[in-house]
């Protein structure tokens, strides 16, 4: 292996230590503890995905002499996370770079390192099975952790290590990309009746957060599967199953029959108010979103372009509280809940732009490719799908450390398996 000229001794036993390894299993190992950490041990997820990217920043050195020939796709799509990433540092500087923006700078500097990840994956064939894998223990983990909380120790909602509002919506995501790896590739009745646990673990872990995004999340992602997979009489049959269990979970599952009638009511109060900006009481949690939501195009009119700047949502909200156009209650929040609310108000048009570049692009690029690779093509599509919709009522799916890892890492496995895919069919 050549070196180039490196004067710190430090850094030339660094290059030396990866020498030794197994470069690929190296990476396997990260990947696959990824998930399982994720959504087990508090700040690991983080821990990982910092060594994954400095680790992948190392390898690329080694392999400085050893490029990648990279198509359109893979370019615009790398182009775009660099983009995401310059656009924060750019409507930070036009509105005023304070101690927000450089507490944020850690998580938006994560965008860019999907860059080194992608490169490095893109290289390693099997990177797809062994994260899945990883997602598949961590579903059977969480679901016991979960089945401690809910029956022994008489919690009336499963937290995880985090939060409700991240454990279901990230389980129910390593559930459905498990299954939709997996499904095509088992023949064995067993192994699909394993995975028929893996789901039916995850649905008991979703259940049980009060998670409404993941319950409105897991009927899409269900839906997408049934059309994927089954054509004619058992698509219309399975179609029925998916609606008829999600009724039966709202009659039977007490929490989840709480937050759902919790939310219709909270929705209908809001919604009855003449007008919500003077509302003298105070607002619920749905009514807050919504609130947040109905300034959104007027943060929009006065700032279109540029936005007010990460971080600085709750000073600035102050102006239309103060004028009588916002209610008081959407101040006492950091960001609106609401990623594309968020993207709007805090980095303006070219926030919103850059969002859709990162989500929207590589969508569509993999259902363009759907007919021809469909088990890669599907497995991006649940990905992204999942996170848009999450995304929904929730903006930490993409301004969250925790969050944004996941994303950042599953994406960049997934649609590296589907261009290595692509290439591999097309040189048949």
């Amino acid at each position: 292996m050549y070196y180039p000229p490196v004067e710190n001794k430090l850094w030339r036993q660094v290059l030396l230590q990866f020498e030794k390894i197994s470069r690929e299993k190296y990476v396997y190992v990260l990947l696959f503890l990824f998930p399982i950490f994720a959504v087990t041990v508090r700040h690991w997820v983080s821990n990982i995905f910092v060594v994954l990217s400095l680790s992948s920043l190392v390898l690329l050195y080694l392999q400085r002499k050893q490029r990648t020939e990279l198509l359109k796709e893979e370019k615009i799509l790398l182009w775009a996370f660099a983009a995401y990433f310059g656009v924060f540092i750019l409507t930070s500087v036009v509105n005023g770079w304070g101690p927000l923006q450089t507490r944020y700078t850690g998580v938006e500097i994560r965008f860019l390192l999907f860059i080194p990840i992608y490169l490095v994956v893109r290289q390693m064939p099997d990177s797809t099975k062994w994260l899945i894998l990883g997602a598949v223990l961590g579903v059977v983990f969480t679901a016991y952790d979960g089945a401690q909380a809910i029956f022994f120790k008489n919690m009336g909602t499963y937290k995880g290590v985090y939060s409700p509002l991240f454990t279901g919506p990230i389980i129910l995501l390593l559930a459905a990309l498990s299954v939709s790896f997996l499904y095509a590739k088992v023949s064995s009745i067993w192994l699909k009746l394993f995975l028929l646990l893996v789901v039916g673990l995850a649905f008991f872990v979703v259940s049980q957060t009060g998670a409404r995004n993941a319950y409105f999340a897991a009927v899409i992602l269900g839906l997408l599967f049934i059309f994927h997979q089954y054509k004619g009489p058992k698509r219309l049959g399975l179609i029925v199953a998916i609606f008829l269990l999600a009724y039966l979970s709202y009659l039977f599952v007490p929490t989840v029959n709480d937050r759902l009638n919790k939310g219709y009511t909270e929705f209908t109060d809001y919604v009855s108010y003449a007008e919500q900006a003077k509302f003298k009481g105070h607002l619920s949690s749905v009514g807050t979103r919504l609130e947040m939501w109905r300034v959104t195009p007027i943060f929009f009119k006065d700032n279109p372009l540029f936005g007010v700047s990460r971080g600085n949502y709750s000073e600035e909200v102050k102006q239309y509280i103060n004028n009588g156009l916002a209610h008081p209650d959407i101040g006492m929040h950091g960001h609106p809940h609401n990623v594309y609310s968020e993207a709007i108000i805090s980095k303006g048009l070219i926030g919103l732009i850059s969002l859709l570049f990162i989500t929207a692009y590589p969508l569509l690029i993999l259902i363009r490719d759907y007919r021809q690779h469909a088990p890669s093509g599907f497995c991006g599509i649940v990905l992204i799908t999942g996170y848009m919709v999450l995304s929904l009522t929730d903006a930490a799916t993409l301004i969250k450390g925790n969050y944004t890892a996941i994303y950042i890492v599953f994406l960049a496995v997934l649609f590296s398996w589907h261009i290595q895919q692509k290439q591999q069919r097309s040189s048949e």
